[in-house]
């Protein structure tokens, strides 16, 4: 029975990433959404197991968050970044909690907002993928309340 439990929340979880949720989309939809992922839910957690409550934040600012950590950097590797995103508290697109972000679920959240790795040389002289803190601004809508 637990086996099908934590099945159904795979599916769920899954479908909520590859559809078009933003931070800042249509709050009819999302309210809808929002109630029918929190009558599946058990009362006292989150389906992700995460405490209600708990800091909900969209991925773009966790992000931009992480770069203001690093001083600002115009690019941030993306090894770099989910390992800072991992210290965050709290959680991101309403489900995912930021302690367990991987580099594909990263590139997979922000992939809605149309941000993506670069190959980059950072200042300390390694190549590597990395974010751009340009992208990840212009990918933040100006009515944004993340």
């Amino acid at each position: 029975m637990e086996l099908l439990v934590d099945k159904l929340d795979i599916d769920r979880d899954l479908r909520l990433l590859l559809g078009d949720d933003t931070c800042c989309a249509d709050a009819e939809s999302d309210h809808e959404e929002q109630t029918a992922v929190a009558q599946t839910a058990p009362a006292t957690e989150d389906r992700a197991g995460v405490a209600p409550g708990v800091l909900d934040r969209c991925i773009v600012s966790a992000c931009l968050s992480a770069f203001d950590d690093h001083g600002s950097p115009e690019a941030l590797a993306s090894a770099d970044l989910v390992a800072a995103l991992r210290t965050m508290p709290g959680v991101t697109e309403e489900h995912w909690p930021l302690a367990d972000l991987t580099q594909p679920r990263l590139a997979a959240l922000l992939r809605p907002y149309k941000v993506s790795t670069r190959d980059l040389t950072l200042p300390d002289g390694r190549r590597r993928k990395s974010y751009q803190r340009a992208a990840l601004q212009a990918a933040l809508p100006d009515d944004c309340g993340c």
